[in-house]
C-alpha cells in the first residue's frame, strides 16, 4: 500500500493562494505536480487535468471510474476530496501534491474560426451565446455573408446552426467551444 498526505495549493497567475477561497470552474485546466513519491509515480501523476463541462475532475491515476467534483469548490475542498479518494482507495497517504491553475484566462475562451472578421480566441463570459461569440470576433466577414455556424464541443461531431434564427442565436456556449463561421451556401 502506498501512502500520501496531500497538501494542495492553487497558483493563479503566479500568485500562490494556499487555503484561500478561490473556486474552480468547469473548463479549467489544472497542473498536478507530485513530490515525495517514487520517481516513476511522480512522472505518471504529474500533468495537466481538465475539469470537464459537468464540473468533474476525472482521469487521476489509480482512480479510474472515480470522478471528483471540482467546479464550484475551493481548492481546499478539492484537495480534501482528492485526499479522501486516494486514502479510501488505500493508494497514497504520504507525499505532497501541488495544483497550479494552467492558464486560467486561456482556458476561459471560445475560439471563433472560419469566415469571421477576426478569427481566434474570444474571452468567454457566463451566458455567452453563439451570436455574442461571433459578434466578439467582429461578426461574419462581409465578403462571405456568413449566417451559418458549426459548434464543436469537446471534440464531438459539429452541430450546425443558422444565425438568422432567434433560437440558434441564443444557443449557450461553454469555455473551450469552437464556433466555425461558414460562408454563405456552405450547408445549402
Amino acid at each position: 500500500m502506498k501512502t500520501a498526505f496531500f497538501v494542495l495549493f492553487l497558483s493563479l497567475g503566479g500568485l500562490q493562494i494556499g487555503f484561500s477561497q478561490a473556486t474552480l470552474r468547469a473548463g479549467d485546466n489544472i497542473l498536478l505536480i507530485a513530490r515525495g513519491l517514487p520517481q516513476a509515480e511522480m512522472e505518471m501523476l504529474n500533468g495537466s487535468y481538465r475539469i470537464d463541462n459537468s464540473g468533474m475532475l476525472q482521469g487521476l491515476p489509480y482512480l479510474e471510474g472515480r470522478a471528483i467534483r471540482a467546479s464550484g469548490r475551493t481548492e481546499v475542498q478539492v484537495a480534501q476530496a482528492i485526499q479522501a479518494a486516494y486514502r479510501s482507495a488505500e493508494i497514497y497517504t504520504t507525499g505532497t501534491f501541488t495544483i497550479n491553475a494552467d492558464g486560467q484566462e486561456v482556458d476561459r475562451m471560445v475560439t471563433v474560426s472560419g469566415r469571421a472578421v477576426r478569427e481566434g480566441p474570444v474571452k468567454y463570459f457566463p451566458g455567452m451565446n453563439l451570436q455574442a461569440a461571433v459578434s466578439a470576433a467582429g461578426g461574419p466577414h462581409p465578403q462571405w455573408g456568413a449566417q451559418r455556424v458549426r459548434l464543436i464541443r469537446d471534440g464531438r461531431q459539429p452541430i450546425e446552426y443558422d444565425l438568422r434564427k432567434d433560437q440558434d442565436k441564443t444557443v449557450s456556449l461553454q469555455p473551450g467551444d469552437i464556433v466555425e463561421v461558414q460562408r454563405r451556401g456552405a450547408f445549402e
